[in-house]
């Protein structure tokens, strides 16, 4: 499954919070190389291990990307993008939602209507603005 959205609206959190503690992340430093991307992949085949592709957007021309033909895992597997993401495998694509001001004040009251406002939903932007 894809979470389609902007940044900083949670994409990445509520994927963590679904896949749980026992989640393993496909990153970048494994798929800048053909042979670290391989064996990762093989480590993981028919497993149930859910795996995290975050910020597709980041990701998306690195070379060991071209070797993910299939869903690598029999477990969750989510991607976090703003972009659309293109595989060689059919994956559901889900729109992230903006939070409404309401649902920010709920999770951040110490912020100021006017930073909720200026953030146009980008809850990082809001914690951020309390540091």
């Amino acid at each position: 499954m894809c979470l389609l959205g902007k940044s900083g609206i949670g994409k990445t959190w509520a994927a963590r919070a679904a896949l749980g503690p026992r989640h393993v992340e496909l990153t970048a430093d494994i798929l800048r190389s053909r042979q670290d991307t391989n064996e990762f992949l093989e480590k993981i085949k028919g497993s149930d291990i859910p795996i995290l592709l975050d910020e597709y957007e980041t990701l998306s021309d690195l070379v060991g990307l071209r070797d993910l033909t299939e869903v690598p895992t029999n477990g969750q597997f989510i991607v976090t993008s703003q972009v659309l993401p293109k595989f060689d495998f059919e994956i559901e694509v889900r729109e992230f939602p903006v939070k409404t001001f309401e649902q920010i004040k709920t999770l951040c009251p110490d912020a100021t209507d006017e930073n909720i406002r200026i953030s146009k939903g980008d809850l990082r932007w809001v914690f951020r603005s309390l540091e």
